[in-house]
């Protein structure tokens, strides 16, 4: 928190505790109780105080946060730690949906042109002739900081639709068992199960015979190299630990993105998301760096508004079917999280905390 005091012709900024500038006793600890107190944002401190949106330590613009202390449009910034980061959103993504090639937008959801889509075609199922995604299909490419990368799925399509892309090979961590109970629920694409008016019960023989209630990490796999949309695990909290790749130094904090967060729902029912907690660890479990993220619909703005049916696992019954729904996504270069050149070649495993959903 940063506080002026002002009295007369002398004004002092006190951050803290300490008088930092403006004063003839700067550097002094304690409040300047002589003077009339009044509070004040200032934006640049690294401190988020008054009505700042973020604050990331300085004033400059087009980096996520702007001089006057709010996110600027295109870019998300945390504020689990201070000062603030920021990240750009993903704009674009391509797929295979729809017959083969599928694309949709922040600004053109579904592909059916600006606005909300909340009705006439863009609404629509793709069952039904429409623009809404109603099954899984799988993500072939993303645009990010005004670049967009492939992933590796289907090159050969987004040559035949003339995308411009910089290739690169993405896939799901695997993740491991998934147990589903209380407040848990499941939400797939609402033409799943052949019938887009009905909903989604917890049918064994969907993905090769696996339970949900035993286990939903299949949810969280689906799709060709694990990069299925339209799978969803709300209220669910688990814990997965990774053997990663040898990182290379040289391409962190290089503006190219590292991780994919993809499908993220609200845990708070106010356009929240998930809670991720990012453990990077050495070859004998010992945290490197630790990190905390909220992949955030209000952050990461919706790429796409599929209908799903919604099935609650704590008894099998309805929460809704064919509802359109707003999944955000995310990606970071590995340095937003504090995975430097320094500190990469000793990080050997990842484990990955998350509150509700993921799909990563």
């Amino acid at each position: 928190m940063s506080r002026v005091w002002s009295s007369g012709a002398r004004t002092c900024v006190w951050v803290c505790g300490l008088v930092v500038a403006g004063c003839a006793d700067s550097g002094s600890e304690g409040e300047p109780a002589e003077f009339e107190t009044r509070s004040q944002s200032i934006v640049g401190d690294g401190v988020l105080d008054g009505g700042e949106e973020c604050d990331d330590g300085n004033t400059a613009a087009g980096d996520g946060c702007d001089a006057s202390g709010d996110v600027e449009d295109g870019y998300n910034c945390s504020t689990n730690t201070l000062p603030s980061r920021c990240a750009p959103d993903i704009t674009e993504i391509h797929t295979n949906g729809d017959g083969g090639y599928w694309f949709s937008a922040v600004d053109d959801l579904n592909g059916g042109g600006a606005g909300s889509c909340g009705s006439g075609a863009c609404a629509t199922p793709w069952s039904q002739g429409g623009m809404a995604p109603d099954v899984t299909h799988d993500l072939l490419a993303f645009t990010w900081a005004g670049e967009t990368y492939s992933t590796g799925v289907d090159d050969a399509t987004l040559d035949a639709q003339g995308v411009a892309y910089a290739p690169s090979k993405w896939r799901g961590l695997p993740v491991g068992p998934i147990p589903l109970s209380g407040a848990g629920n499941v939400q797939y694409g609402s033409f799943l199960d052949g019938n887009v008016g009905s909903t989604l019960g917890l049918d064994a023989t969907i993905f090769g015979g696996e339970v949900f209630f035993s286990d939903a990490s299949a949810l969280l796999r689906d799709g060709a190299r694990g990069l299925g949309l339209n799978s969803f695990i709300n209220n669910v909290e688990y814990t997965n630990t990774y053997r990663l790749p040898v990182l290379d130094p040289a391409k962190m904090g290089d503006g190219i993105p590292d991780f994919l967060f993809i499908n993220g729902a609200s845990t708070t029912g106010n356009r929240g998301g998930a809670e991720i907690t990012l453990r990077w660890q050495d070859a004998a479990g010992v945290v490197v760096v630790e990190d905390q993220i909220s992949v955030a619909k209000e952050a990461a703005r919706p790429l796409q508004r599929p209908r799903t049916d919604f099935t609650r696992t704590s008894n099998g019954t309805s929460g809704g079917g064919n509802a359109l729904r707003d999944p955000g996504s995310i990606a970071f270069d590995a340095s937003y999280f504090g995975v430097t050149p320094g500190n990469a070649s000793s990080i050997k495993f990842l484990e990955v905390l998350v509150l509700s959903l993921i799909h990563i």
